[in-house]
């Protein structure tokens, strides 16, 4: 009897120590998980940790917020840690899934590419992805295809909760034009394409850098692009045009005639009703938002040059690329307009020269328009401009741009010729 009463209380010692290693166990995992979360930034916490944090151990110019301080403590690499990139929001404006490659993308053969910048900067190895795909098709549409990637992330990122139908009739009706013509049919990509991206930052008033915009093989320009008036400084060429409905820009005559592609950006649910209206019917949609404590109704008028023939959307896989391996995602809720032309010449070109971006406070806040604005005001829940110009400034020093801000080298002194 004694012997059995000793065996029956030893598994019961073991129960409990097993229990309280257990407990302990668990408690220790919480504590270390709390101390990790404390010490890394937002948005490199473990469910954050995949295929967008990235290293960045060249990324210069990031101003020194407290999590970037908080990184120059710590004894574990310091500078090293500090360039974790993106820091995403508490509440991430997207799912983290592989990103949608194009598979009739062509790598250039061009020897001095900026893609070539990925052996000597490994500022922009870390973020550089070949062959994102830019561009809705009738890929992705496919029922397969949309239920593994577009049902997850909300406009721009994705088409969650947006209706499958409409976004069908959007792509459906576009022609698919090729991005540099009949060229890039042929078995070999065109050599060494130059390309410029004109924003409308004041910076270009009164440069007189009209001419050498042109000389570009090709152009892009982005929302209000006035050039009519002021073709000294900005050229007249264009070879591409990005816009979303509240920004398209249809007064100027040169622009209402051209033959570039249309870029179009959904950002919102209206935007997709918008082009299908437009594509299918050529029926402007209404805008209607409150306003205090009246209703406002916008119209979006476009010109015919914005067709089934002409008319590219962007992918949101790319705009999810640029904006989780480019911007610091936690301080902002979309890439601009321009920072996504700017990310898109260099996937599909050589050598990118950029004017009129970055908010400078000696200059005009548009060069069409005498406006200034305080460097406070242009931060918006939106954007965050000084990530979008830290970006501009990198991309310049590490060479894989021009960057015209006014007052660096000319485009001859910075390419050497």
């Amino acid at each position: 009897m004694w012997r059995a009463l000793y065996q029956s209380s030893r598994r019961w010692i073991q129960l409990c120590v097993a229990l309280v290693l257990l407990v302990y166990l668990f408690i220790t995992i919480r504590v270390g998980k709390s101390i990790i979360m404390k010490v890394l930034p937002r948005g490199i916490r473990a469910d954050a940790m995949r295929s967008t944090t990235i290293l960045r151990p060249e990324y210069q110019n990031q101003s020194q917020t407290a999590e970037n301080q908080l990184w120059g403590d710590l004894a574990l690499g310091g500078d090293a840690l500090q360039m974790m990139i993106p820091v995403l929001a508490d509440q991430s404006p997207y799912v983290d899934l592989p990103l949608t490659k194009d598979p009739r993308h062509r790598i250039s053969e061009c020897p001095s590419s900026l893609r070539q910048k990925v052996n000597t900067s490994a500022w922009f190895r870390g973020r550089f992805v070949e062959g994102v795909k830019l561009f809705m098709d009738l890929d992705d549409v496919d029922p397969a295809y949309w239920m593994a990637h577009m049902p997850y992330n909300k406009l721009p990122f994705g088409y969650q909760d947006e209706n499958k139908t409409a976004v069908e009739r959007m792509v459906r009706a576009l022609k698919n034009p090729d991005i540099f013509g009949p060229s890039v049919t042929e078995d070999t990509r065109r050599r060494c394409i130059r390309c410029a991206v004109v924003g409308s930052g004041g910076v270009l008033k009164g440069s007189k850098r009209g001419a050498e915009i042109d000389a570009h093989d090709y152009v892009f320009r982005v929302n209000h692009a006035h050039m009519q008036e002021f073709a000294e400084d900005v050229g007249r060429e264009t070879s591409f045009y990005a816009f979303y409905p509240e920004s398209y820009h249809r007064g100027d005559p040169i622009l209402a005639v051209s033959d570039a592609l249309q870029l179009f950006i959904p950002y919102k649910g209206f935007d997709i009703d918008y082009m299908v209206g437009w594509l299918t019917e050529r029926r402007i949609l209404l805008l209607i938002q409150e306003c205090g404590e009246k209703v406002c109704k916008y119209r979006f008028p476009l010109n015919p040059n914005v067709n089934e023939t002409t008319v590219k959307v962007l992918h949101p896989d790319f705009i999810r690329y640029a904006f989780s391996h480019h911007l610091n995602s936690s301080r902002a809720n979309r890439p601009t307009t321009g920072f996504l032309t700017v990310l898109l010449a260099l996937q599909l070109c050589d050598h990118v020269s950029v004017y009129g971006f970055g908010y400078d406070a000696r200059f005009p806040l548009y060069y069409y328009y005498d406006a200034r604005r305080s460097f406070d005001e242009m931060k918006s829940s939106n954007h965050y401009t000084t990530d979008e110009l830290n970006t501009w400034n990198t991309l310049h020093e590490e060479g894989i741009i021009y960057w015209y801000n006014g007052q660096n080298e000319t485009l001859d002194t910075f390419t050497g010729h």
